[in-house]
């Protein structure tokens, strides 16, 4: 009989959403990931050892033991392996798994001990370091190792479902909430120490399991802020030395200022600040003279994307459901080796190319900050990877696809904010296009795109990916404003032409508005485009998506898609303008 172990650790995304700057949200993924290769580490010894690939190999995903615990290496949050013929092993994995846990918890808790010479009440400090994680470690016996996958994911259910009714009837902390989970008690404010100093806000006031994201690795070159993220396409275009210059001589003026250096290009928040220090006209006087040098041909943007992918339904292709072979094990490693590879190309190519920044991409998501200019670059490497996969891999019933979630924030919208949209949007639209049982269309495969304004107001548009509408074709709408071919009137105009046309309707009817609806499109691009067709026919066919049956012969359309889609094109355009 083949011993088994599976081991996850959760909540993830509650955890990694839960960041309030990017050195929370690239170090929540770094520390579930290193918890993790700890405990492979530290298990090893009770690792079956194939000989015929002389080492030890995770089964799930895909890689050999020393791969899957390289520093920095982006992993899933779980991992599946085979254990060495041992019944005293098995017997007591699970035991193993925790105690590992709890040292590494341990680390969690000297490392602040350390920093804070004992002054935490260790009670309050055990309780926080506990509360961060749970730790999942189910085992099987099984001759068969399909019928062993299943039934660990069975158990595993199980104890989540156990957790869950545990946690439910938990008793809160009293007293004054921490400022990113807002669940356990602050005790971490500015003024706690030297290092607090430091990686803490004037207005922050942490719990221990958040301060550790904080501390974990904080080497600022590593965690680029949203800002930063902006400003890098427009950096690229620019010399090196003059902007390190212009940088130099502003930071000169202002001192000590809690600014982002990325923030030193724009000129009103540079200048807001040096009112504070009554230095605005050495500031504007730095602005006129790199001028011609740096700001006269482009102009930086405040925005920057988010975007969070999904493949769709990687847990029934893993299960076997869309394998065309009965060899089970061999299929699955296949294709974890592909998504591992696909997860790591996208990472060299943002690091290659400038396109932003990778946050995690290890499973079947990924989170990645893109620079606007480069947003459908992107886009664009996401959906060849994915057609990659599909074009290397012929066994399957299906082809492998990806949902996508892009939220476009100003740089100064709470991030939390936007991590929150981003996932919320990426549910949505999965939900929206959920293959039906009896459909054989493409499953999900949705995009969903929202535009967050500085003033906290946001838009959101969502399509399923199409060839007749997808982000090449959204990227030619952008186009089509940039190029002013459509007029700015437009999309107030054909509003106001179907307002109240939002009301349930029959069948004939429904037919009827659609053809009205692209008879006004057209006749009002006209106006402006000798060519309307098709900025027409991408409004029609985000509208027969947009159709929703909600009953027998009841149907309402979905307007507001259409014109957020025009909206956030238009909004994508302006900014995109200020750099060509």
């Amino acid at each position: 009989m083949s011993q088994y172990l599976l081991v996850t650790i959760g909540p993830v995304q509650s955890y990694i959403a839960q960041s309030r700057k990017t050195i929370d949200l690239f170090n929540s993924s770094k520390i579930i990931g290193d918890i993790l290769k700890k405990i492979v580490e530290e298990i090893k010894p009770y690792l079956k050892y194939r000989e015929d690939i002389e080492g030890i190999e995770i089964l799930l995903p895909s890689m050999n033991i020393e791969e899957y615990c390289q520093e920095d290496n982006s992993i899933p949050n779980y991992f599946i392996v085979e254990l060495s013929e041992d019944n005293s092993v098995f017997r007591d994995i699970e035991n193993t798994v925790k105690k590992i846990y709890e040292k590494v918890l341990y680390d969690f808790k000297k490392e602040i001990e350390r920093k804070f010479n004992g002054t935490i009440r260790d009670n309050e400090l055990q309780e926080h370091i506990s509360d961060i994680f749970d730790i999942y470690s189910v085992k099987v016996e099984s001759d068969n190792y399909k019928k062993a996958y299943d039934e660990l994911y069975e158990k595993l259910e199980m104890f989540k479902n156990i957790r869950i009714f545990n946690h439910y009837f938990g008793i809160g902390e009293a007293g004054k909430k921490c400022t990113i989970c807002g669940q356990r008690n602050s005790i971490f404010n500015k003024n706690s120490n030297n290092t607090t100093k430091r990686v803490l806000s004037e207005k922050e006031h942490l719990c221990c399991s958040c301060y550790i994201k904080r501390i974990y690795d904080n080497k600022e070159s590593n965690f680029p802020s949203t800002a930063s993220i902006a400003v890098m396409g427009w950096e690229g275009k620019n010399d090196e030395n003059n902007l390190k210059n212009f940088k130099n001589e502003i930071k000169k003026i202002l001192g000590d200022t809690e600014l982002y250096e990325a923030c030193y290009y724009y000129k009103d928040v540079v200048l807001n600040e040096a009112k504070k220090k009554d230095k605005v006209k050495k500031c504007e006087k730095i602005f006129a003279d790199y001028d011609e040098k740096l700001f006269s041909k482009y102009k930086p943007t405040k925005y920057y994307a988010l975007v969070k992918c999904d493949i769709d339904d990687l847990g029934k292709w893993m299960s076997g459901k869309y394998f065309k072979t009965n060899n089970f094990l061999e299929e699955q490693k296949k294709l974890s080796k592909k998504i591992i590879e696909f997860g790591k190309s996208i990472e060299k190519q943002f690091a290659d190319r400038k396109l932003g920044r990778t946050i995690y991409t290890g499973g079947d998501d990924f989170l990645l900050f893109v620079t606007l200019e480069e947003l459908f670059s992107a886009i664009k490497l996401l959906d060849d990877g994915m057609e990659r996969i599909n074009n290397e891999l012929k066994n399957y019933n299906k082809k492998l696809t990806i949902s996508k979630s892009i939220t476009i924030a100003h740089y100064t919208t709470p991030l939390q904010n936007v991590i929150n949209i981003t996932s919320a949007a990426l549910e949505q639209v999965k939900t929206r296009f959920k293959e039906r049982e009896s459909s054989k269309d493409v499953s999900k495969n949705g995009i969903v795109i929202t535009f967050i304004t500085r003033s906290n107001t946001y838009r959101t548009t969502m399509f399923k990916n199409t060839t007749k509408i997808n982000a090449d074709i959204f990227e030619f709408v952008i186009n089509e404003f940039k190029k002013n071919n459509i007029a700015k009137s437009f999309i107030t105009q054909l509003k106001m032409n179907f307002k109240g046309f939002d009301a349930v309707m029959e069948y004939g009817e429904m037919l009827n508005i659609k053809q009205i609806f692209e008879s006004e499109a057209r006749r009002l691009l006209a106006r402006k485009s000798e060519d309307e067709s098709n900025v027409a026919d991408i409004l029609l066919e985000l509208l027969n998506q947009g159709t929703i049956e909600l009953g027998t012969n009841s149907y309402r359309l979905d307007y507001t898609n259409v014109f957020n889609f025009l909206h956030i094109a238009s909004n994508i355009s302006r900014e995109l303008l200020k750099g060509e």
